[in-house]
């Protein structure tokens, strides 16, 4: 006997279905219904995916983030609150959970670091830094010729443009390489990613050339491509690298999963605090140290820092088949 309840109903069968049955209609029961299925998003920079739910019960549960979510989550690249508001009634809120980057507390009064301006025009977003002018295909990118003009394709925009010579935001496009990204928000770069590049690519992996004020002033990221997409360019290749001053002691690492270190990691070398990578400049030229994220087949992606001199540390990307395989 049919259940009231189910609210079932004669339906013509799908397309894909003719030829398979012989009966005119079928008897189906609506499982998506209009205010009672639930969509759950999951995923970060390195998956993206989601699930829509049959119709029925579910529960929805309120989780209340710290006031300075923003902030916590910036050096590790991830969007503010505002950037996922979906209509006009909320955009009022955009301004107020809009957190300057906060860089210490002094006799109560906290001092904030000032991001990169840059040039009028350029729309909040995430851009990336190509190496040709041919690659200036689509929104979200910037090119920077040999002379120092820099080109870019603004978010909103139907074309690239060329962008004015603004000295700081220059200085900081000199400093980069193709492959990099950055993070631009209320008229200022607020964040950048450094992505290890493979020792055959042009201007691969250098970012020696960023200025210690610039790196007091940004947060930054040092990403690792597990999916290929417009934003983040081609997945990361097996050996490739970044060398960076040994003035970045502090930043966060992006592996499309939480890492953990090597257990065989040298003591005073290297600490890991969920994304977060401190390392001491005082340690020995020539000191390694690991870390990793296991895979689903059993193998490791890691990141090997290694303090080359007193003025430069190389961080390579490897896939190996044990988080301790040989260093070099």
């Amino acid at each position: 006997m049919e259940d009231p309840r189910e609210q079932a109903a004669l339906t013509d069968p799908p397309a894909w279905m003719k030829g398979l049955t012989e009966q005119p209609q079928l008897v189906t029961i609506a499982t998506m219904q209009k205010g009672q299925t639930a969509f759950l998003l999951a995923g970060d920079s390195a998956r993206n995916k989601f699930m829509v739910l049959p119709g029925g019960g579910y529960v929805t549960i309120e989780i209340k983030l710290p006031e300075d979510w923003d902030n916590l989550v910036a050096p590790m690249g991830y969007e503010p609150l505002s950037h996922f508001f979906l209509d006009e009634q909320q955009s009022a809120r955009k301004e107020s959970s809009t957190v300057p980057i906060k860089e210490n507390e002094d006799d109560g009064k906290k001092k904030m670091i000032q991001g990169i301006s840059v040039p009028e025009g350029l729309a909040d977003g995430e851009y990336r830094l190509v190496p040709s002018l041919e690659q200036m295909i689509t929104e979200g990118r910037i090119y920077k010729s040999a002379t120092g003009a820099a080109s870019v394709w603004s978010y909103g925009e139907t074309s690239a443009a060329t962008l004015p010579n603004q000295e700081g935001f220059i200085n900081l496009m000199n400093g980069l390489y193709p492959g990099c990204t950055l993070t631009i928000r209320n008229g200022q770069v607020t964040s950048i990613t450094l992505r290890p590049q493979s020792s055959g690519q042009r201007n691969s992996g250098n970012a020696t050339g960023l200025s210690a004020e610039l790196l007091e002033k940004l947060p930054v990221t040092i990403g690792i491509v597990t999916r290929q997409s417009p934003q983040e360019g081609k997945v990361t290749e097996d050996g490739a690298s970044v060398t960076v001053s040994s003035r970045l002691a502090k930043f966060a690492v992006q592996m499309g999963d939480q890492p953990v270190p090597d257990q065989q990691n040298p003591r005073g070398f290297l600490s890991l605090d969920g994304s977060q990578v401190v390392l001491n400049p005082q340690a020995a030229d020539g000191t390694c140290a690991r870390i990793g994220v296991k895979n689903t087949d059993g193998t490791w992606r890691t990141l090997t820092f290694t303090k080359e001199d007193h003025r430069r540390i190389i961080i390579v990307y490897h896939q190996h088949d044990s988080m301790n395989q040989q260093y070099h």
